[in-house]
């Protein structure tokens, strides 16, 4: 178990856990009216972790038509000396959407650009554009120990019919 401290609770499911060994549940956000919440945190087990929103459906994932998830947010990670982790401002229905067919939760998270190259065998491989400080792309980070970050999270355009809604941050498993 790592020393975390800070806002938040930090679940260790164990290192059998095959994804998401580790979850940090920062709480209920509402999306239905702007506004700001900010949280800090240090001592973070050395995983790379996704900042993302968990949001309780109205009905179960079926797959091909994803729920409407409107609204802007910005969400902005800084270290204690202000080194941008994580800077994205965008609708969430541009977010990757992550569920399980047949259950009520979906995981929005934000995936990073990307360029592709072409390798010397003939195979492609992708490329991560735009990394930040502590390998920060989109709304992924890999935390350095005895780093404090502070996140902001902003609901820049509240959706108009908001569901229950928690900011997480997801890491680590064998998966």
């Amino acid at each position: 178990m790592s020393d975390f401290q800070g806002d938040g609770r930090l679940i260790d499911h164990g290192p059998f856990a095959a994804k998401d060994r580790y979850v940090l549940d920062l709480g209920p956000v509402d999306l239905g009216r702007t506004g700001k919440y900010t949280y800090t945190m240090t001592h973070f087990p050395a995983i790379d972790f996704v900042v993302g929103f968990e949001i309780i459906e109205a009905e179960p994932n079926r797959g091909g038509n994803r729920p409407s998830h409107e609204g802007r947010i910005r969400l902005l990670m800084e270290t204690s000396t202000h080194e941008i982790v994580i800077s994205e401002d965008s609708a969430l229905s541009s977010w990757t959407w992550s569920f399980a067919l047949g259950n009520l939760e979906s995981f929005l998270y934000w995936k990073g650009k990307e360029h592709w190259i072409t390798n010397k065998d003939g195979t492609t491989s992708p490329v991560s554009d735009g990394v930040r400080t502590d390998e920060g792309w989109g709304s992924f980070f890999l935390p350095r120990p005895n780093i404090t970050y502070q996140l902001t999270l902003e609901v820049l355009e509240a959706q108009a019919q908001p569901r229950p809604t928690r900011l997480l941050m997801r890491g680590g498993g064998w998966k």
